[in-house]
């Protein structure tokens, strides 16, 4: 093979990037043309603006910035969606936590010498629910939103437990010994914190709306080590009558999963996925309906009117409160697909109909216009609008 058919070759898989049509022979022509005798492949430059200006065609209507912008919105949230698919089916793989902590001796390091109860041992003084099977993610108490599934860990109150200052800085200074890194400072609020992560120490705590009184104080920080986040929680005072030990008042860990490396590039391969697809598709969608007024504006007037709500609810944004600030993204692409119970979304996602209510008309309306038979508008005839 000569060095020209080479880059004949080379040219072609280039200018793929325009859609089918006599745009790319034509294309294909002048830059052959163009090109020195000693040229065998493409240069950085035609590849920038071969590319640049193919995306842009992908979407017909060279009159219109409106599908532009239509198109990006689109964009963004199929990559969302492709991301969030990614995500959730790749936590479905991730190791379980059942025997970590025993098998890297963390109880032993938080709690020396203690008594250390927890789910694995069937008991059901500890929050978590059955760990024999703990989901990738769970509810939290209040229903508002989700968190990643954990194990918890806990001791009998002790004198030295209910020195909750003093025993939690003991706790820090051995997990920093044993090499975990500390993620922050340690924090006391009012109340025994039930894990709600939607709320920064739990809904048993006063906050604007619950002002609960309570003579009970609660210690508390997190620390991350090879894929874990550790959650330590060490409560003293009373509200029990009399002033005696209050059952809630005790020392507690929880252990959880951070995203592998692997889980990161699943889910960013997904969001590049749907950016592709999403472009793609509302180019495919505005091809076939230029030059008909009425089908575009029957296409395009409902994903306008959710456009906003939409992109903003589409979003991975952190819905965790003093948190690891990763798991507020996997957490918040893990939202974009379940259901809200909270909201009486228990089947179907918000976000879903959403998405269902922006694109589902276009893709009828698709389906049911008639095309030009040789599926070309010429340039000069075709309709700016959409």
């Amino acid at each position: 093979m000569t060095g020209g058919e080479r880059l004949e070759r080379r040219y072609r898989r280039l200018i793929r990037v325009y859609p089918p049509g006599p745009r790319r022979e034509e294309l294909l022509n002048t830059l052959l043309d163009c090109a020195p005798p000693d040229r065998v492949r493409p240069t950085v430059r035609e590849v920038g603006n071969v590319v640049r200006h193919g995306v842009r065609a992908r979407l017909g209507r060279p009159k219109s910035r409106s599908v532009v912008v239509l198109a990006a919105l689109a964009a963004l949230v199929a990559g969302c969606f492709g991301a969030a698919g990614m995500s959730v089916l790749g936590w479905q793989f991730a190791p379980a936590l059942t025997g970590v902590v025993q098998a890297q001796g963390i109880d032993r390091t938080v709690f020396p010498g203690m008594a250390v109860k927890s789910c694995e041992d069937g008991d059901e003084w500890v929050y978590s629910s059955d760990c024999a099977d703990m989901p990738a993610f769970i509810w939290n108490p209040d229903l508002e939103g989700t968190r990643y599934g954990y194990l918890e860990y806990v001791v009998a109150p002790t004198a030295a437990t209910l020195d909750h200052l003093t025993f939690t800085t003991e706790v820090r200074d051995r997990l920093v010994a044993d090499g975990w890194r500390i993620g922050a400072d340690i924090r006391v609020h009012a109340g025994i914190d039930d894990l709600d992560t939607s709320v920064l120490d739990g809904t048993s705590a006063p906050f604007p709306g619950n002002d609960v009184e309570t003579n009970v104080r609660e210690a508390t920080f997190w620390a991350q080590r090879d894929g874990l986040v550790l959650e330590f929680f060490d409560a003293t005072g009373s509200d029990v009558p009399g002033g005696g030990i209050d059952p809630q008042a005790k020392a507690r860990f929880t252990v959880a999963r951070s995203a592998p490396w692997w889980l990161w590039a699943m889910t960013v391969a997904g969001g590049l996925a749907g950016i592709l697809a999403g472009w793609l598709t509302t180019g495919w969608i505005s091809r076939r309906l230029e030059g008909n007024g009425p089908a575009s504006v029957a296409a395009v007037l409902p994903a306008w009117l959710v456009a906003l709500p939409l992109t903003y609810a589409v979003l991975p944004l952190n819905e965790q409160v003093g948190r690891p600030w990763e798991e507020g993204i996997f957490v918040g692409l893990h939202a974009r697909l379940a259901s809200w119970p909270d909201l009486g979304f228990t089947v179907l996602n918000p976000v879903i109909v959403l998405a269902l209510i922006a694109f589902g008309p276009a893709l009828i309306v698709v389906a049911s216009a008639r095309r030009t038979p040789d599926g070309e508008i010429p340039w000069a005839d075709r309709d700016p609008s959409f």
